[in-house]
């Protein structure tokens, strides 16, 4: 019913968007004290290739999910209303690429923990953030049913329908 218009202007979109990744760059790179010795990074290329999962590993997942959720729901938040799908890939792969970034200049840090699985869940996340909010619009787009029955007459009639069984 009418047309969809975008909620931001293109420029707002991508300024919103550049702030949040501003702030993921923050938080993830806060503390990189960058070494130039190759031994030792390519020490930490080969544990970020084989990670052993610990339980420490699914706090740091779940607040990875959390963390790039917010990118892809920003993301969706701020795409034209016609290209949801669009935006859930771009969303996912801006996500990913993101990540790959931040793990990538962690093994240059002697402090920092590079790790594939970080990798993984940070795209999990960009992309479960964009797709809860796809189903959010999807859900507001959908078409009213209206309920056989009013909800104020469900709720007289059912503790009625509970006593003649019981």
């Amino acid at each position: 019913s009418g047309t969809r218009r975008r909620v931001f202007s293109r420029a707002g979109a991508y300024a919103l968007r550049l702030a949040y990744v501003l702030v993921i760059a923050r938080v993830t790179l806060l503390g990189l004290d960058p070494s130039t010795e190759r031994s030792a990074a390519l020490a930490r290329l080969q544990r970020a290739l084989n990670p052993g999962l610990r339980a420490m590993d699914v706090v740091d997942g779940a607040r990875n999910v959390a963390l790039f959720a917010g990118l892809g729901a920003l993301w969706l938040a701020t795409a034209a209303p016609s290209r949801l799908r669009r935006a859930i890939l771009q969303a996912t792969l801006t996500g990913g690429a993101l990540s790959l970034t931040v793990e990538t200049l962690q093994l240059l840090s002697p402090t920092r923990l590079a790790s594939v699985l970080d990798l993984a869940t940070n795209t999990l996340g960009a992309f479960l953030g964009a797709f809860a909010v796809a189903l959010a619009v999807a859900a507001a787009r959908a078409p009213r049913r209206v309920p056989l029955m009013p909800p104020p007459l469900v709720l007289v009639a059912l503790p009625y329908a509970l006593a003649c069984i019981g």
